[in-house]
């Protein structure tokens, strides 16, 4: 029986399979460069590239994305597909703009997503924590316990066992995933302390409890870095 592939796996083999897709397409570029006439081969290889380019959409699970990536990558697909079945095929410099640009916004949104992935956030809270450590060098227990509501010596517990990490930690651990891309260590602490507007101007660190309060913290910190191609 096949083993079922863990979000981090799929999301590495989907950002591998679209650099493949990416490079094929550069080739069969390059090649009607070199000999502009049409032939059999520039057709097969055209053929390739587009059957390759459909193939994508099998390899996304909604369950690995936010509603904004989603929606990204639909749209995206959606552009691929109404490119492929317009006439002129490589020939035709905006269908091969087109689809660079969509390929190159999913391609973004499969490393975003491989940035925001937290070892072990489904069962292991010891990984949860080996991530927060990582993460964060040079912040204290104290501050990181404060912030999840617990003691510091739960934080030590943690360290050494297995079982499902509670939600304030769960979502500790999420946030910090992204923010780590944008800020150093402690300008990721800073950030649960300030107000945000889209927060209704409340602080993160006020709603770290809430387990409803999950996806709105994580958009909120994903909100000063959304870098999609447009």
């Amino acid at each position: 029986m096949a083993t079922e592939l863990t979000s981090e796996q799929r999301l590495e083999k989907l950002d591998h399979e679209v650099e493949e897709v990416k490079e094929l397409f550069m080739d069969a570029l390059e090649q009607l460069r070199r000999t502009p006439a049409a032939d059999r081969s520039h057709e097969q290889r055209w053929q390739l590239v587009a059957k390759r380019i459909k193939g994508l959409r099998s390899a996304i699970q909604t369950d690995d994305y936010n509603r904004e990536q989603l929606a990204i990558i639909a749209n995206s697909l959606l552009d691929m597909r109404d490119l492929l079945d317009r006439e002129g095929g490589p020939a035709d410099l905006d269908i091969c703009d087109g689809l660079l640009i969509a390929l190159e916004r999913i391609r973004q949104v499969v490393r975003d997503a491989l940035d925001e992935h937290v070892n072990g956030v489904a069962d292991d809270v010891s990984l949860v924590m080996a991530d927060i450590d990582r993460w964060l060098p040079g912040i204290a227990d104290r501050r990181i316990a404060d912030l999840i509501g617990v003691d510091r010596r739960t934080l030590t517990r943690w360290r050494k066992q297995a079982g499902s990490p509670r939600s304030s930690l769960r979502t500790f651990a999420r946030v910090v995933a992204v923010l780590r891309h944008s800020w150093d260590a402690e300008g990721v602490i800073g950030w649960f302390d300030r107000p945000r507007h889209d927060l209704s101007g409340r602080r993160p660190a006020s709603l770290l409890k809430d387990p409803g309060a999950e996806l709105a913290l994580v958009d909120s910190a994903r909100a000063g870095r959304s870098q999609y191609a447009s």
